[in-house]
């Protein structure tokens, strides 16, 4: 489905945080938080540039839109450190790397403006002093209850806050330009492998804008042209 976009602004739950290497090298980067599936994924370019350990090496079948037949992969788990460089907040735990994340410029910043007026009413959102757009961590169920801590602050009808350990996110619509871009969404589906056999279901289809795990669509989307 392509969404030409509207004249609402979408905003994604976003935070930055640093992620710690084993030999002390800090790494900022973006996350997203996306509570439409199980496994959170981690960049890999991100996991070398700080010499995360891997704690394992695990099969999976990725099954990407368009895809008659699935992908299988030999992807690594690390160990990471997530540290707040403002509160001292920190998760350490285990994330699967991989190549590419979608929705690398996709996913909106809130503005300068929208951030300043929160300020004034407490609260600082995590998301912002930086025009990195790249998501270089996608947080899901697995990891998603240890960053949220429970705290809520309605906006608007259509805007809601959500406290996290790095800070403040903001979530939903409002007024404002149309989108500049338009967004693909994709079905993705993982399945774990053991000796090139499936096992047993991770988790069931989901559907996301410009989210999820990209895995060469290009090629899918001629073929889906040709037919």
């Amino acid at each position: 489905m392509i969404d030409t976009g509207n004249r609402n602004i979408i905003y994604y739950q976003t935070a930055r945080a640093n992620v710690v290497g084993s030999n002390k090298i800090i790494r900022g980067i973006r996350i997203l938080i996306d509570s439409g599936s199980e496994t959170s994924f981690l960049l890999e370019s991100i996991a070398e540039e700080v010499g995360l350990p891997t704690v394992s090496i695990e099969k999976l079948k990725i099954h990407t839109f368009g895809s008659q037949a699935p992908h299988l992969r030999e992807l690594e788990r690390k160990r990471v450190l997530l540290k707040d460089p403002n509160s001292g907040s920190q998760l350490e735990c285990n994330i699967m790397v991989i190549d590419k994340i979608v929705g690398v410029n996709l996913i909106r910043i809130p503005s300068k403006g929208i951030a300043s007026v929160l300020r004034q009413k407490g609260f600082v959102l995590s998301d912002q002093g930086s025009d990195d757009t790249e998501i270089g961590l996608l947080i899901r169920n697995d990891l998603m209850n240890k960053i949220l801590t429970g705290k809520t602050y309605r906006l608007s009808e259509n805007l809601m806050l959500y406290e996290t350990i790095f800070g403040w996110m903001i979530n939903g619509s409002s007024r404002g330009e149309s989108a500049s871009n338009c967004t693909l969404s994709m079905c993705t589906r993982v399945e774990c492998c053991e000796e090139k056999r499936l096992s047993y279901l991770l988790y069931n289809w989901f559907q996301l804008e410009s989210l999820g795990i990209n895995d060469s669509l290009s090629g899918r989307r001629e073929e889906l042209t040709k037919k």
